[in-house]
This record gives C-alpha cells, sequence and structure tokens, in this order.
C-alpha cells in the first residue's frame, strides 16, 4: 500500500498536474508530472473513469496495481514532483508484470528517475 504522505488526495492537485504538467503516453496510459509546491514532496495519483470500465471491481484492480508498483519503487523517484497515472481501457487488462515493464520502459523518458 502507498503510504499516505505519497498519496495525491485533493482534486485541485489532480487538474493542476493534468492541466500544466508534462506527460509520456503509452498503450496503457497517460503519466502526467508536474513540480510540486514544496520541492521535499513526491506524491502519486491514479485516475480510473468510469468511461474506462463500469464495474468498480476492475477499476479498483488496477488502481491497486499502480499504486503497488510505486509503493515498491519510491527510492527511484526525485522527490518534487505530482504525479499522475490515467488508466487506458488496455490497462485493465495486463498483468501487474505487463504494467511494471511498461512503467520501466516509460519512466526514463521522464525527470522522475
Amino acid at each position: 500500500m502507498l503510504p499516505r504522505a505519497f498519496r495525491l488526495t485533493a482534486a485541485y492537485d489532480f487538474n493542476r498536474v493534468k492541466r500544466l504538467g508534462k506527460g509520456v503516453k503509452t498503450l496503457f496510459f497517460g503519466l502526467f508530472y508536474a513540480p510540486s509546491k514544496n520541492p521535499a514532496d513526491l506524491r502519486f495519483g491514479v485516475i480510473v473513469t468510469n468511461a474506462v470500465e463500469k464495474r468498480a471491481v476492475y477499476r479498483n484492480k488496477v488502481s491497486r496495481q499502480v499504486k503497488r508498483f510505486f509503493s515498491e519503487n519510491l527510492t527511484c523517484f526525485h522527490p518534487g514532483f505530482d504525479v499522475v497515472v490515467v488508466i487506458y481501457k488496455p490497462g485493465l487488462l495486463v498483468t501487474y508484470e505487463e504494467l511494471s515493464n511498461t512503467f520501466n520502459q516509460a519512466l526514463p523518458k521522464t525527470p522522475l528517475v
């Protein structure tokens, strides 16, 4: 589980990252990042909309997988960023290993690692 100090919770912060931040898109997700208000903070958020899947069971499952990846790799990230991951429909069908491999390919294109 992702510790509370590393979670984005306010809608304002999600919107700020999506509006002002930069991003990397893959087949499974969009990874958006923006500088944090506090340079020592590192916070993550996940968005899986009803348009992707109506059933909450599947939305929650992929959200837990993304949070698991971030919690296992917290030491790899540079502080000072807010990160939002927007899951796309193909992202619901992949295993944790495939999702993890896609993150490992996308993250070097960002200043997060």
